[in-house]
């Protein structure tokens, strides 16, 4: 049975990797008092893979990292309104070999 979980994503303008159920579908990002977290539907009993989310700040360099549009899952301000943070959701790496 599908349900939403929430994980905490690091922001510091970098690409991460969650480990999160095979087919989790991101629904949305935002500033959860200090944390920034990622909402996402998911079927509790798939299998674990490592899902890769960009972080990048406004006017930080990209280097090699060109997002698009259908990457985007959301803008947000931290708490204090001073960093803009955008989130891309680059999908899923399949060799856990975890149920």
């Amino acid at each position: 049975m599908k349900t939403i979980w929430k994980y905490k994503v690091p922001y510091f303008n970098r690409i991460s990797e969650i480990i999160m159920q095979e087919g989790a579908v991101v629904l949305h990002c935002d500033f959860q008092k200090n944390d920034l977290c990622l909402w996402a539907v998911v079927e509790p009993t798939a299998m674990k893979v490592r899902h890769r989310i960009a972080v990048m700040g406004t006017d930080y360099v990209l280097n090699n990292f060109i997002p698009t549009k259908d990457q985007h899952v959301a803008t947000v301000q931290d708490e204090w309104g001073k960093e803009v943070y955008h989130i891309f959701d680059l999908g899923e790496i399949f060799d856990l070999g975890e149920g």
